[in-house]
């Protein structure tokens, strides 16, 4: 059963995930779905995990759904994670 209020306490955004600039560390979870794979390289899905850690509390969750062409053997195994 779900706690009272709930719903009072969660926050939806939709955002541009580079401009995250002006949040505070305010945040449990981040989500995400079909995102990823437009980050055009590794160094800015690096940048924009940074951006992420920065608005979210030190025990928070992070959670995105993605579909990938894995390009090795290992990727095929065991997914990517940047």
């Amino acid at each position: 059963m779900a706690p009272a209020h709930l719903h009072e306490r969660i926050k939806l955004l939709k955002q541009d995930i580079f401009q995250l600039d002006g949040f505070s560390r305010d945040y449990d979870m981040a989500t995400g779905v079909f995102v990823l794979h437009h980050i055009e390289n590794k160094e800015k899905a690096v940048e924009f995990l940074k951006k992420l850690k920065s608005i979210l509390k030190p025990d928070a969750g992070i959670v995105f759904v993605d579909f990938i062409r894995p390009r090795s053997a290992l990727e095929k195994r065991y997914g990517v994670v940047y």
